[in-house]
C-alpha cells in the first residue's frame, strides 16, 4: 500500500512540477514576444525619423534652395582656379 500510495505521491509531484515548467515557459515566451513588438516599434519609429531627415537633407540641398542661399549670403560662382576637386 506504502509503494502505491509513493508512486502515486511522485507522479503527482512529477506532473505538477511538469506543468509549472510548462506554464513558466509560456509566460517567458508571453514576456519575450512583448520585447520583441517594443523593439520592432522602436525600429519603425526610428526608420520614419530617418525617412524625414533624408528628406530635409534633400530640401535642403536642392538647387533651388542653394541658389537662395547663394542669393541671400551675395555669393558669386567660383573661378576656375578657385575649384579644388578632392578625390575620395
Amino acid at each position: 500500500m506504502k509503494n502505491v500510495t509513493l508512486r502515486t505521491t511522485l507522479s503527482l509531484v512529477a506532473f505538477g512540477l511538469v506543468g509549472f515548467l510548462y506554464i513558466y515557459s509560456r509566460m517567458q515566451c508571453v514576456e519575450m514576444d512583448y520585447a520583441t513588438n517594443e523593439v520592432r516599434k522602436d525600429v519603425e519609429k526610428i526608420n520614419l525619423v530617418n525617412k524625414e531627415l533624408k528628406a530635409k537633407k534633400a530640401k535642403m540641398l536642392s538647387v533651388k534652395n542653394l541658389r537662395s542661399f547663394a542669393t541671400k549670403y551675395d555669393l558669386k560662382v567660383p573661378k576656375h582656379e578657385q575649384i579644388i576637386v578632392i578625390q575620395d
